[in-house]
């Protein structure tokens, strides 16, 4: 008896899930928070649509194009993350992976297909509407959906306050003479070399000569502050700038039905304080960052074929930090120093700006309050 129920369930059991395969149908599954293709490429379907390609940093050649010859540094499009990271020099996310697949370079070549219920196909994004295309059974796809409530979870922000602290020092050295004396039928003398605020002063004085002789050195302190702010998701870059674009013109000539014509495209070179960051929420709640702080100043003029253009030079320095929420951290050693120097026969006047950068950047963790 026992043999003959046997196979009976052996033969139904392929009937039955022949049935439940004949009620495969197609859905379209809303997404509120994470990105369909994102979801799409953790199923497997992206690197199943497409060969896969070596690591990025075996792809990167900075500068250097398809013929061999250094190509002009192309304008990146600030607006799209991946070119914001990989214009700041932060890491690229998907050179850090190591997961248990065994791959080490990169995340797994096929993405989780084994997160699909049942005999359930990878789902098709649906970037225009932020959807899924499943298609499975109806048990299946409800249990999709419950999968996919892991995902579709609504992203933590996190502000960045950025204070910009620039501390001055100013050193003032000056010396000069004046005299006034008779020479003969003439009288004559000089006057302005003097610092009129001389600390030292010393003259000389007889019949026919007045000499006076002063020195006078220097030193104030003050600082200048300047804060901004920028909110960004979590893991997702962000860029403050403070400062100003220094204008200048390149010209373009064309030649259009035998006329040569020379038309001026205005350009412009940043200078002040860029400031990168990429925060990363964690449990506990602190934020990992990495920062990267650029300071760039404006030193003069090139001049080229089609005008002058201004030169600057840019201090750096980065780092990978963990802050508590809502404390700062404070980021120094970006020093700047400029000097000028007024001389004349009998006097001279040396001033001395040095100054020191300090960023303090503090992130806040706002939590969703908004519930699915």
């Amino acid at each position: 008896m026992a043999i003959i129920v046997g196979i009976v369930l052996g033969i139904c059991a392929p009937l039955q899930a022949a049935e439940q395969r004949d009620n495969v149908r197609h859905e379209r599954i809303y997404l509120l928070h994470a990105d369909a293709r994102d979801v799409a490429r953790a199923f497997g379907l992206a690197a199943r649509a497409r060969p896969q390609r070596p690591p990025v940093a075996a792809r990167r050649r900075p500068g250097i194009g398809p013929s061999g010859l250094v190509r002009p540094e192309a304008k990146p499009d600030l607006s799209r993350p991946s070119q914001l990271v990989a214009w700041a020099g932060f890491p690229d996310p998907r050179e850090q992976y190591n997961g248990p697949t065994g791959a080490p370079d990169g995340p797994p070549p096929f993405g989780w297909p084994d997160l699909l219920p049942g005999e359930m196909k990878p789902p098709i994004p649906i970037p225009g509407h932020n959807a899924l295309l499943v298609t499975g059974t109806p048990a299946e796809i409800d249990a999709f959906r419950e999968i996919l409530r892991l995902f579709d979870v609504p992203p933590t922000q996190v502000r960045i306050r950025a204070d910009i602290v620039n501390v001055l020092t100013r050193i003032e050295k000056a010396l000069g003479l004046d005299f006034t004396g008779t020479f003969g039928p003439m009288r004559g003398g000089t006057s302005g070399n003097v610092p009129p605020d001389a600390n030292i002063a010393l003259r000389f004085a007889r019949a026919d000569l007045a000499a006076v002789f002063g020195a006078m050195q220097r030193e104030t302190r003050g600082s200048e502050r300047v804060g901004a702010e920028v909110m960004t998701l979590n893991g997702q870059p962000g860029l403050i700038r403070v400062g100003q674009s220094v204008p200048y013109f390149l010209p373009q000539t064309a030649v259009t039905y035998g006329a040569v014509t020379t038309n001026y495209i205005p350009f412009s070179a940043f200078v002040g304080v860029e400031l990168y960051v990429t925060p990363r929420v964690n449990a506990d709640d602190t934020v990992s960052m990495w920062i990267r702080v650029s300071l760039i100043d404006e030193t003069g003029t090139v001049l080229g074929p089609g005008g002058a253009v201004p030169t600057t030079k840019q201090t750096l320095t980065s780092a990978l930090i963990r802050v508590p929420d809502g404390q700062s951290v404070c980021i120094a050693g970006l020093p700047r120093r400029q000097n000028s120097t007024t001389t004349s026969p009998l006097g001279t006047r040396q001033i001395i700006d040095d100054s020191e950068l300090l960023v303090f950047v503090t992130p806040t963790i706002l939590r969703p309050t908004t519930k699915r």
